[in-house]
């Protein structure tokens, strides 16, 4: 059977691109502000490195939907100001394998991908931005 990149994988990745498109000149704040939305917190990642631990945590391992990537934080750094989420394919063990387990985390032998993804610790999804 061929290996082949998840759906997931890909769609990851176009996000990615298209995440580097946005004009890094462009004033977002001043948008909120014409729109009645005051901006409340926001991080530029500023500091090369791993993204600050007082405002981000990690997803760790197979997360959900049976996907293939396992989530680790490094995968996940600030580089010139911008926040890096990479995909790899790489082959590591799966630390929660179990040999003849139906349970989808623990059936495969090896992660085959590996990629990242952070959560804000900061505030809840939806609240970042505070209508006047």
């Amino acid at each position: 059977m061929p290996n082949r990149i998840p759906f997931t994988l890909i769609v990851w990745i176009i996000i990615l691109i298209q995440s580097c498109a946005i004009n890094k000149d462009h004033n977002f704040s001043n948008t909120y502000v014409k729109e009645s939305y005051k901006l409340i917190w926001s991080d530029e990642f500023n500091k090369n490195g791993a993204p600050d631990p007082a405002n981000w945590d990690y997803e760790k391992g197979f997360a959900r939907n049976e996907e293939l990537q396992w989530y680790q934080p490094e995968n996940a750094f600030c580089k010139d100001g911008k926040l890096i989420i990479e995909a790899r394919k790489e082959v590591k063990p799966n630390p929660l394998y179990v040999e003849g387990s139906n349970e989808w985390r623990k059936k495969p032998k090896n992660i085959e991908y590996t990629s990242a993804c952070i959560i804000t610790n900061v505030y809840k999804a939806g609240s970042m931005v505070d209508s006047k």
